[in-house]
Order: C-alpha cells, then sequence, then structure tokens
C-alpha cells in the first residue's frame, strides 16, 4: 500500500469518526508517519481496534479507481483485452500491493484471480488487504467493461464477517466464503473480451515507467522489511539476528548497521513483530495469555505481560477485556 492509499484509508477513517491526530496517538507515531508505508499494518490494525470490524478494507477498496494506482493504473486501462490487463496486473503485483502475491489459475472453462497475502501480515490485516483489493477489482471493472459483459464470481477464503450486506452490495450478491482461495472466478472467454479504453502505444510507455519504478522498488526495499518478514514467516520460532544476516546473505555486524542506518535495531523489529502477533492472537483467538507468551517466544509469562503493557500501555487481560 503506497502514500496515495494511505490518503483515501485516511479520509475514510476521517468519515468514520477516526481523526489523524487521534489515530497517530493511538499508534504512537507522529502525524507525518501516519503515511509511511511501513506503517500500514499498526495504522490498519490499530484503526479496526478503534472503530470496530466494519470492513474498512471494502471501504477502501470501492473508493480506488484506475487512478488512485498510479502509472500501473494507466497500464491497465490501457491495455487491449482482460487478459492483457491480467498480465499487466501480476507482471507489477510489487509495485500495487507488495503483502500479497497474484496468479492466475484456469480451471477448465473458468479461469480464476487469485490473491494470496503473505506470511508477513496478520488474520485481520489479510482480510482487510482481500477485501480492499477485490472490491477494487470490482469498481475498476465496472468502468473497464460493458455492464451486459462485466460476468464474474467473488470467493474468499474466510468465513462470512458481521457486515455481510456490505460484501452483498459491493459484489452484488455474487459472493461465497470458506472457498478454497481468495479468487475472482470469471468465464475463460473474458480473457479475450477488449476494453473500453486500450491505447497500444500508451500501454508501451506506461510500462516502461512501471519497469524503471520496479527496479527502484527492488533497490529500495528496507532491510528492516526484509527482517520484519522473516521473523514473521518463523512465527514461534522466531530466528537470531545472526541466523537472519545469513538468510540475508551478509554478516550480522552488516545487518545491525542497515538497520540502526534506518532508525531500528533489530529488537525493535523483534518488538513489532511481537506486537502485531500478540494483538492477533489476543484479539481473534480464545488462547490463554500464557499459551501467547509461549508462541511469541516467551519463557515467563510475567515477561510477556510487562513486555505487552510497554508497547500498549495495557496487560494483556485488560486488552482483551477492551475488546
Amino acid at each position: 500500500m503506497d502514500y496515495s492509499y494511505t490518503e483515501v484509508l485516511l479520509a475514510e477513517l476521517d468519515n468514520l469518526g477516526l481523526n489523524n491526530r487521534e489515530l497517530a496517538d493511538a499508534c504512537g507515531l507522529r502525524l507525518s508517519e501516519l503515511q509511511q508505508q511501513e506503517n500500514t499494518a499498526v495504522l490498519v490494525e490499530t484503526a479496526i481496534d478503534k472503530i470496530g470490524d466494519t470492513g474498512l478494507g471494502l471501504r477502501l477498496g470501492r473508493r480506488l479507481n484506475l487512478l488512485s494506482h498510479g502509472v500501473v493504473g494507466y497500464a491497465l486501462m490501457s491495455s487491449a483485452t482482460i487478459g492483457d490487463l491480467l498480465k499487466v496486473l501480476i507482471q507489477y503485483n510489487r509495485l500495487l500491493a507488495p503483502e500479497m502475491k497474484f496468479e492466475l489459475h484456469h480451471q477448465g472453462d473458468t479461469v480464476a484471480l487469485r490473491a494470496i497475502a503473505n506470511g508477513s501480515v496478520t488474520r485481520r490485516f489479510n482480510r482487510f488487504a482481500m477485501e480492499s483489493f477485490f472490491a477494487s477489482v470490482h469498481s475498476c471493472a465496472a468502468l473497464l467493461l460493458p455492464a451486459d459483459r462485466h460476468r464474474s464470481f467473488q470467493q474468499f477464503h474466510y468465513p462470512a464477517p458481521p457486515y455481510l450486506n456490505l460484501y452483498n452490495e459491493i459484489f452484488e450478491q455474487q459472493v461465497t466464503f470458506d472457498a478454497e482461495a481468495s479468487q475472482l472466478l470469471m468465464p475463460a472467454t473474458s480473457l479475450d473480451i477488449p476494453l473500453s479504453m486500450a491505447n497500444p502505444a500508451a500501454e508501451v510507455i506506461f510500462k516502461q515507467q512501471c519497469d524503471a519504478l520496479l527496479s527502484e522498488y527492488d533497490k529500495e526495499k528496507r532491510v528492516s522489511a526484509r527482517v520484519m518478514e522473516e521473523l514473521f514467516d518463523r512465527r514461534g520460532d522466531f530466528p537470531r539476528c545472526n541466523q537472519i544476516a545469513e538468510r540475508l546473505h551478509m554478516s550480522e555486524s552488516t545487518l545491525r548497521r542497515k538497520l540502526k542506518a534506518e532508525g531500528v535495531t533489530f529488537q525493535g523489529v523483534l518488538d513489532q513483530v511481537r506486537t502485531q502477533l500478540a494483538y492477533e492472537y489476543l484479539g481473534s483467538t480464545r488462547l490463554p495469555v500464557a499459551e501467547v507468551a509461549r508462541l511469541l517466544g516467551f519463557d515467563d509469562v510475567t515477561n510477556f505481560r510487562r513486555s505487552f503493557r510497554r508497547w500498549s500501555g495495557q496487560t494483556p487481560s485488560a486488552y482483551r477485556d477492551s475488546l
């Protein structure tokens, strides 16, 4: 999620009664830090804690049009067919949604656009990301395709949430839950449907710009983000700093120096991961606090309670009761 997405998200939260100052204070961030990509997960988790589970991802997604996606959006809209558009979407996946992976699956006479969240996000953020992505796909498709040719069916891998009416409103009743994957299903023949705004010459130019952005993205990906991904992928048995350094093909001293240059420490990144997982376990499971502490790598539940109070300002039990 980039800055423009975050601006739309903050505007939606403001409409729901949660202003930027209150949100920044709750997140422990400066106002200027709210729009930084590395803070997106904690922003979303905190917002849901504040306003409740009201379909925030859906509300964001339906406000995102093709222009919201920047140069990738222009490349998408200038594609010749739906099939070409999906190729662009998958090719520039990391520019649009680095927290998930897009895949195209052929199933007989049906084709599925599937979204798979990476291991670095919590279940709650996973659902937020799926909601925002597919709601945006639906609104963009309505713009690009004639109404009589827009036939699709939406599936989600998680159970139906309390705000089912919002899903039915956005996806026009064509939605099911507890599916094998979160995916958009359409007839395979849909891939050949021409798009109303196709422009081959413009598509070449926009794809060149996307290639340049993708190259910069890969160069500038923060080391702290890579460390966080490694920690999330091995939740329950967090690797030590030297083990992560080895996986990132650098010495431990080099890793610590790079983290310091980004203004963080390895312990700080580990605490951030533990904080997000603690919120997830305490908020979405009935696991005893002692078991949550064990899953987060604490040998002593007392140390976990002390750390959680330092992270959140309250005890684990008080946080769970507040929900």
